[in-house]
């Protein structure tokens, strides 16, 4: 939002297969709690971020979209999906 010549944002995945799979699980069930904690806040700061843009945000969903990733995608305003993702 600082920089006022930014309009659009396109979220993509920069893999083949995956859009985004959200976070790896296996933090929040290895029992360390602060490490949790931390990483929820993380994500509550980033999805505050991308709903306060001012501009267009656009999800280019490029394949899977699980868990938390789909959460990104839909939270964008626009999604593009192609036609091999799931």
């Amino acid at each position: 939002n600082n920089d006022k010549q930014v309009y659009a944002l396109v979220l993509t995945g920069s893999g083949e297969k995956f859009f985004s799979a959200g976070a790896d699980l296996k933090l929040f069930s290895a029992g360390d709690k602060a490490v949790a904690l931390d990483m929820a806040r993380c994500f509550g700061e980033a999805f505050e971020t991308l709903s306060e843009f001012r501009g267009v945000s656009i999800a280019a969903i490029n394949g899977y979209a699980m868990g938390g990733g789909l959460e990104v995608a839909l939270a964008c305003d626009i999604r593009v999906v192609e036609e091999q993702a799931v």
